[in-house]
């Protein structure tokens, strides 16, 4: 939910109009936005026309933007971890599979699952999400940087594989060094909890939202996605 200045954000006026937006998107499960600005909220009034009153009242523009509803699948062992970073400005739902919500070590995993997208920001899970066609594109990307600075072309390849793997390092959840402890893997510490619990532990799926940032979904364009990452595009 968006509004124009950090005054109104803090303010519990409009704070509470936020919670009781998140209360009806939970219980209703609407697909969209669209969808959710017309169900009715408190005292059955429907959102928009609350969202509407809101502004008319505080005098700045306020926006619902987008939303994640996240709903374990029946019968699926797992957790689903939301984590507010950085006062409000990051917001982070990450679903956890593999042990019950009872168990506190696995819930304290979630929690550092969700730590890690906070801050790291990954855009993939695993390397096997993203499509071929977008690799191939990457590499070609990577070969033509090297020949432009000179690289023999026998070893053009060879560079452009060094630079997916640092990539998938990068931006790939499970390939990212723990922001806890570097000197692990993020799938090291999944690995550890699935031998402690005799059951496969794995990021099922994660969404991550940073105040002002839009609307944009992953796409296949992987140059655009780290240029918008390294604050390049």
């Amino acid at each position: 939910m968006n509004c124009e200045t950090d005054f109104v954000a803090k303010t519990d006026d409009f704070q509470t109009f936020v919670m009781q937006v998140a209360e009806v998107v939970n219980e209703k499960g609407p697909k969209d936005v669209e969808e959710a600005l017309h169900l009715p909220g408190e005292g059955g009034v429907p959102i928009a026309d609350m969202l509407n009153e809101k502004v008319a009242k505080i005098g700045e523009k306020i926006s619902f933007r987008r939303f994640t509803r996240y709903a374990l699948p029946a019968g699926t062992r797992g957790v689903i971890v939301p984590y507010i970073h950085a006062g409000g400005k990051i917001g982070v739902v990450v679903e956890l599979l593999g042990a019950g919500p009872d168990d506190g070590e696995f819930r304290a995993l979630g929690k550092d699952m969700a730590m890690q997208v906070a801050a790291a920001n990954p855009l993939f899970i695993s390397r096997g999400e993203i499509p071929a066609a977008a690799i191939e594109r990457e590499k070609a990307i990577y070969r033509e940087q090297a020949l432009a600075a000179g690289k023999p072309e026998k070893i053009l390849d060879r560079i452009a594989e060094g630079k997916l793997e640092k990539f998938y390092g990068d931006f790939c959840l499970l390939e990212q060094a723990f922001i806890r402890d570097p000197e692990r893997r993020v799938s090291d510490l999944l690995k550890e909890m699935a031998a402690k619990k005799g059951a496969d532990v794995r990021v099922g799926r994660f969404a991550r939202f940073q105040v002002g940032e839009g609307l944009e979904k992953r796409s296949d364009d992987l140059a655009s996605e780290v240029a918008k990452q390294l604050g390049q595009g």
